[in-house]
């Protein structure tokens, strides 16, 4: 792991705000609009993640996910990962199967992807 990777998930991990978490991810390509579409909250307002049990949520739900991610992709991997149209999840995104909150429909699509199943 890169000292810059490492820096990434300390930053990740670390984020308290909604800004805060978009430049923790910015390592790994996910974009404030993608953030905020996820998240459901505004990335350019300095809005306190602890403040909101459903961002909260949200928040903890993206982070596990990349992190879990991280364990076996590069930054450069899970991005693309989460981009990409898979037919575990109907030919859409994780990013846009995030958007509408179904954390559990990606996380199971991810665990397969990282148990080596082609999806």
């Amino acid at each position: 792991m890169t000292l810059r990777y490492a820096v990434a998930l300390r930053r990740l991990t670390d984020a308290r705000t909604a800004r805060q978490l978009a430049v923790a991810l910015e390592a790994f390509d996910i974009t404030a609009d993608d953030l905020t579409r996820v998240l459901h909250v505004p990335v350019s307002a300095e809005v306190r993640l602890t403040d909101e049990a459903a961002v909260v949520t949200r928040l903890e739900q993206l982070r596990t996910l990349v992190t879990e991610l991280s364990d076996s992709l590069t930054p450069r991997g899970v991005s693309q990962w989460l981009h990409t149209q898979l037919r575990a999840l109907a030919g859409r995104t994780p990013i846009d199967v995030l958007a509408d909150g179904a954390f559990e429909q990606v996380t199971l699509a991810a665990r397969s992807f990282l148990g080596g199943a082609y999806i």
